[in-house]
Order: C-alpha cells, then structure tokens, then sequence
C-alpha cells in the first residue's frame, strides 16, 4: 500500500508564503516598485497618443508634433525597460525563494521515517 506524505493545506500555504515575503522584503519591495513603474509609464502613452493625433487633426506646429513623438517613444523605451528590470527581479526573488523551498523540503524529508518516505514512491518526491 501507498503512503501519502503530508501536504499543507490553504492556510499554511498561505501562512508560508507571508514567512517567505517577511525573508525577503526588499527583494519583494523593489519587484513591486519596479512592476508599479512599468504600469504607470504605459498609462502615460495613451492620452500622449490622443494630444499627437489631436495636434495633427486640429494643426499644430511639426516642433510640437515631434516633441510629442519623443516623450511618447521615451515613454515607451521606459516602459520596456522597467518591465526588463520588473521581470529581472522576479526571476531572482523566484530562484531565491525556490531553493529555500527545495532545502526545507529536504530536511523535512529526511526527518520523516524511511519507511514513510519509501513507502510513498518515487513520485511523490
């Protein structure tokens, strides 16, 4: 017969991922600055976008048209940028985070009796 190894359930999930952001608080902090940047400079391209095409439907001067054209392209490398950092940052945290799982999951393993730990198969690891 199969033994099942213990599993969390939804509360202790989630009471080990709020352990996991109190580790790493700056790393969690500066992931989310840089995603809310990344969120704010993309709003900044559509109401550029509507005075740009305003300003040619309406006539305007080309100095304006083209200064309208750089912020938005400006807008938009920083937004791109900022997403690249954002996701940057994510992948750290996660790699971070992930071997700190593995290593508690290991101990924790080998805390069990062998006899559960063979008795669950190979899978269940």
């Amino acid at each position: 017969m199969r033994t099942l190894l213990p599993v969390a359930g939804p509360r202790e999930a989630r009471a080990y991922a709020r352990l996991l952001v109190r580790r790493h608080p700056r790393q969690v902090a500066v992931t989310v600055a840089l995603y809310a940047a990344a969120a704010v400079a993309g709003l900044a391209g559509p109401p550029l976008l509507g005075r740009l095409v305003e300003g040619v439907t309406e006539g305007t001067t080309r100095g304006r048209i083209d200064l309208l054209a750089a912020i938005l392209a400006a807008f938009v490398v920083g937004q791109t940028v900022l997403t690249r950092l954002s996701r940057l940052a994510s992948l750290t945290l996660a790699e971070e985070v992930f071997a700190e799982l593995r290593e508690e999951f290991l101990e924790s393993v080998v805390a069990l009796p062998l006899s559960t730990v063979e008795s669950a198969g190979s899978g269940d690891l």
